[in-house]
């Protein structure tokens, strides 16, 4: 089985692209804590930021499903489901592809 490594962040591109928004909508809006899925720190010593956005948290946000690559291992599994029947009248009654 592949498991897909998971991604614990959104890039602010990531998120830009999703909302159809300018990377720096993103920015000013993590910085002055406008969005309720992530933040922005501020690097002591410097002018720069720093950002997180939480994946679940952001795709609840956009009305999303959180894509496989942000769930945790045992999520990313994807099985097979099948149906027992054990009636024969139902049996004889089904189509069989």
């Amino acid at each position: 089985m592949n498991e897909v490594k998971i991604k614990r962040n959104v890039s602010i591109q990531e998120a830009a692209k999703e909302m159809g928004k300018s990377l720096q909508c993103i920015r000013i809006g993590l910085q002055r804590d406008l969005f309720g899925f992530g933040f922005a720190q501020k690097i002591p010593g410097s002018e720069k930021y720093t950002y997180y956005i939480n994946p679940k948290k952001f795709y609840d946000y956009i009305g999303k499903e959180l894509p496989i690559e942000y769930r945790e291992p045992e999520e990313q599994i994807q099985t097979k489901r099948y149906t027992v029947i054990t009636d024969p009248s139902v049996a004889r009654n089904m189509s069989w592809r």
